[in-house]
Order: C-alpha cells, then structure tokens, then sequence
C-alpha cells in the first residue's frame, strides 16, 4: 500500500469504531505493521471528530508527543522491575520456559526481558 492508501485506511478506520474510543473507555495501540504514522493518523482522525484535542487517546504516536515518549520510555524499564518484583515477593525463580502474548513494543520487550532478569540476579 502506498503511504496515502495507508493514511485513508487509518482514518476510515477510526472514523467507522470512533464512537466505542476514548481515553475512559477504549485505548487503541500499535500491533504488528503499525508504525508510529499510523498511529498520529488515527489520533489526529479522533480528534477531528471530537473536535479537540486528546493527547493521550492512542497510544505508540511518534515520539515528539511528550506523552507518547514518556510512556515508551518507561514501559521496558517498568516491565523489568515489576516482574523482577514478582518473582521476588511470590518467591518465584525467574528461570524456566515462559510464553509471551503478542509481539508488539511491550511483547517484544517481554520476550527480552527473561534474560535480562537473569543477568540482573546473577
């Protein structure tokens, strides 16, 4: 697809499930094959039809939204620590065979994160 026959996709969709979004109700984020584009198309379409701004109703925007950087950049360090945390308060070993959901910017960081842990203990 072209990068205009990306955009009009982007905005048809959010223009067709707009009504069941919202920062209280329904938080759309990226999944595979969504860039950070897509996702500042999509919130730009919301707000369009809301007529105002809501900075924080789509996550994975580009990262000259300060929200969006903000986010992006704590959740590795977030997942780190919480199931670091976890495995230390439930007396968990964090070794073993783990399955992750997903392989968006939280999944793919997930499937990292095992080994970092390990290295973290030892």
């Amino acid at each position: 697809m072209s990068e205009r026959e990306k955009e009009r996709l982007a905005r048809a969709y959010i223009r067709a499930i707009g009504h069941h979004l919202g920062v209280h109700k329904d938080v759309p984020a990226p999944d595979v094959y969504t860039t950070p584009q897509i996702m500042a198309w999509m919130m730009d379409e919301y707000e369009v039809l809301m007529n105002q701004s809501h900075p924080g109703m789509i996550t994975g925007k580009p990262l000259y939204w300060a929200e969006a950087k903000d986010a992006e950049m704590r959740l590795p360090e977030e997942e780190f620590f919480t199931v670091r945390e976890a495995c230390k308060k439930l007396n968990i070993s964090p070794k073993g065979t783990y399955a992750v959901q997903g392989f968006g910017n939280a999944g793919q960081f997930a499937a990292l994160l095992h080994e970092e842990i390990l290295a973290a203990e030892n």
